[in-house]
C-alpha cells in the first residue's frame, strides 16, 4: 500500500584543523506519494490549532489504489503517528453502514422502504399516538422522520427498556416527511427495528452483513474482547483538551459506537465507488440512488448527503473525543476518508480544505494515468539507451528546463522493459553541477515502489515520476541529472555512446537554475 522512502545520502569534508564538518544532506527527490503527504500535511497543521499533537489519519483512495497518512500521535505513551490500522471511534458516520443493511435487507425482501417503524418494532417498544405513527423506514434513513435528537443519547438509551422509554415521549417536532432533521433517535430506532426484523443483535448484523463482506474486518463495537488488540486504540481529547481514554462497554443501540480504522474505511469508499456484485452492490446503488432535494439545494440520500451539481457524497460523525468524516467523488474516481482524535478538530471543514488541495489545477500533465504508458508523451524527449540488453531508457519529461534554488521540479522518466527482470532494480539518479559535484541524489523504486522490476512485462514501457528537488544553496548554473539502474549493490552499464559517461550512466535531462 505504501511507496518506499527514497535514500538520503550525505556528504563530509574537512574543516581547518582537520575537525570533521557535520554530514550535509544531499536534496531526495520525493515519490508522488511524498509529495501528497506533505499537501495533505500543510492542511491538517492548519487545522489542528489548540490541539497539534491530536493523532489525525487521511485515506485518499484514487487511480484504483489507497494511500494512508498519519499525523499527530496515538496517544500521551506513543508518539507515533497513528497507523492505518489505528482504531478509532466512528461515532455518527455509523449511519452509513446502518444504512446500508436497511437496503441490503430491503434487497433480502426483509422490509421496504415504505415499512412503517411500528411494524418491525417489539412489542415493547411503542410510539406516541398521533403522527409519530406515520414513521416509515424511509423516512429514518433520510433524517426526515421529524423525531429529535436527543442529547447524551447513549447514556439515556444503554437498554432496549430504556429506549423503550425515550420513544414513547419523544415526539416529532415535524410531520413525517416534512423537512431534513438529523435524530440520533431516529438513527437508533431504525437499527433496533432492523435487528428485531431478523432475530439478531444490531451490532452482529452489521459485522456478518456489512462489513465482513467489504472486508472491515477491524470495524467492531466498544467492546474488550480476546481479539482486540488495544495497542491500537488512539487515544482521544475533548473539545478543551482533555484526554480520554479509549471507551469499552457502550451500548450500540445508538449506532454511535463503534470503531473503525482507515483502512476500513477506504475498503467501504471503494465499494461506493464500485459497488460489488450481488446483494450487497445492489444495496449500495439503491441507498446511493434513493433521495430527497433540501432547501439549501443539496441533497440527502440514504446515509449520506449529496451535492448534486458535482455528484459528491459526504458524511461526518462525532463522540466526545472523536470526529470522523469521508467524501466520494464518483466523477474523479476518488475518495478522502479522515479520523481525528480531538473534538477541538473541525473534522467537516478540514475534509473538504483536503480535497480542494487535491482538485488544485497545476501543470503535472506529466503524470501518468497507471505505471504503464503506450507511447511517450507529447512534449517529451526521446531517447534510446541500452541497459545490459534488459531495459531500454526511452526518453524523459521535464516539467520545466528553469528552475531556481529550493524549487521543486516534476520529472517523468521512461523505461522500457527488453527481457524479464529477476531483480528489484532501483533507478539511480545523481545530479551534478559542470565541476561535477554532486548536489543532489535521488534513487528510488520505480513508478513509486508500487510496480516492482520484477513485475515488468517484455515490451513495456513504464512511467517513473519523481519530483526533484534544488538544492538550496545552490547559485545560478546548470544541473544535470544521470541515470542509471541498479540492483543489490550491480548496476546495469548502459551502451557506450554520446550520452552515456565512463561509469556507465546515462545523461539525462538538465536543469538551468537562476538565482532568486
Amino acid at each position: 500500500m505504501f511507496s518506499r522512502r527514497s535514500f538520503v545520502f550525505g556528504t563530509a569534508g574537512l574543516a581547518a584543523g582537520c575537525y570533521a564538518r557535520p554530514p550535509t544532506p544531499l536534496p531526495y527527490a520525493a515519490t508522488p506519494e511524498e509529495e501528497l503527504r506533505e499537501r495533505i500535511g500543510g492542511r491538517v497543521r492548519a487545522f489542528r490549532g489548540s490541539a497539534p499533537d491530536s493523532g489525525v489519519s487521511v485515506g485518499v483512495w484514487q487511480g484504483g489504489r489507497p494511500s494512508v497518512f498519519g499525523y499527530g500521535r496515538t496517544s500521551l505513551h506513543d508518539p507515533h503517528a497513528p497507523s492505518a490500522d489505528a482504531l478509532f471511534e466512528l461515532g455518527s458516520l455509523g449511519e452509513v453502514l446502518v444504512c446500508l443493511l436497511l437496503g441490503e435487507m430491503v434487497q433480502r425482501a426483509r422490509v421496504t422502504l415504505d415499512d412503517p417503524l411500528r411494524a418491525h418494532l417489539p412489542p415493547s417498544v411503542t410510539l406516541p399516538e398521533g403522527s409519530a405513527q406515520a414513521i416509515t423506514l424511509r423516512q429514518l434513513a433520510l433524517n426526515t422522520s421529524g423525531l429529535p435528537a436527543i442529547a447524551d443519547l447513549e447514556a439515556r438509551a444503554p437498554d432496549e427498556p430504556s429506549l423503550a422509554r425515550l420513544a414513547q415521549v419523544a415526539r416529532p417536532e415535524t410531520l413525517p416527511g416534512a423537512r431534513f432533521q438529523p435524530s440520533n433517535l431516529g438513527m437508533a430506532l431504525l437499527g433496533h427495528s432492523l435487528a428485531t426484523r431478523d432475530g439478531v443483535p444490531i451490532g452482529a448484523l452489521l459485522t456478518d452483513r456489512i462489513a465482513r463482506p467489504l472486508g472491515m474486518l477491524s470495524t467492531t463495537r466498544f467492546a474488550r474482547t480476546v481479539a482486540l488488540d488495544e495497542s491500537r486504540l488512539v487515544e482521544g481529547a475533548n473539545a478543551i483538551g482533555q484526554r480520554r481514554p479509549p471507551r469499552f462497554d457502550v451500548p450500540l443501540l445508538g449506532v454511535a459506537a463503534l470503531r473503525t480504522s482507515t483502512n476500513d474505511l477506504l475498503r467501504l469508499t471503494a465499494a461506493l465507488l464500485a459497488p460489488p456484485p450481488g446483494p450487497l452492490g445492489a444495496a449500495i446503488r439503491e441507498c446511493l440512488a434513493t433521495r430527497r432535494p433540501l432547501d439549501d439545494g443539496s441533497q440527502v440520500a440514504l446515509g449520506f448527503r449529496v451535492e448534486p451539481t458535482s455528484g459528491q457524497l459526504w458524511q461526518t460523525g462525532e463522540t466526545a473525543a472523536f470526529r470522523a468524516a469521508l467524501l466520494v467523488d464518483p466523477a474523479q474516481g476518488r475518495a478522502i476518508t479522515l479520523l481525528v482524535a480531538s473534538a477541538a478538530i473541525d473534522a467537516r471543514g478540514l475534509l473538504f480544505e483536503i480535497a480542494r488541495e487535491l482538485a488544485l489545477p497545476s501543470s503535472r500533465a506529466i503524470r501518468p494515468a497507471g505505471h504503464t504508458v503506450a507511447a511517450l508523451p507529447p512534449g517529451s524527449t526521446p531517447a534510446s539507451d541500452d541497459l545490459e540488453g534488459a531495459v531500454r531508457f526511452v526518453g524523459y519529461h521535464l516539467e520545466t528546463p528553469v528552475a531556481r534554488a529550493g524549487d521543486s521540479v516534476r520529472v517523468a522518466l521512461y523505461w522500457q522493459c527488453v527481457t524479464p527482470i529477476a531483480d528489484d532494480l532501483r533507478v539511480l539518479v545523481s545530479g551534478s553541477d559542470e565541476h561535477g559535484r554532486e548536489l543532489v541524489r535521488a534513487d528510488h523504486y520505480p513508478a513509486a515502489g508500487r510496480y516492482p522490476s520484477r513485475q515488468w512485462r517484455p515490451g513495456e514501457i513504464v512511467a517513473d515520476e519523481l519530483v526533484l528537488r534544488v538544492p538550496g544553496g545552490y547559485d545560478a548554473g546548470r544541473l544535470t541529472l544521470w541515470l542509471g539502474l541498479g540492483a543489490a549493490g550491480r548496476v546495469l552499464r548502459a551502451s557506450p555512446g554520446a550520452r552515456v559517461d565512463l561509469q556507465g550512466r546515462i545523461r539525462g535531462p538538465s536543469l538551468e537554475i537562476t538565482r532568486k
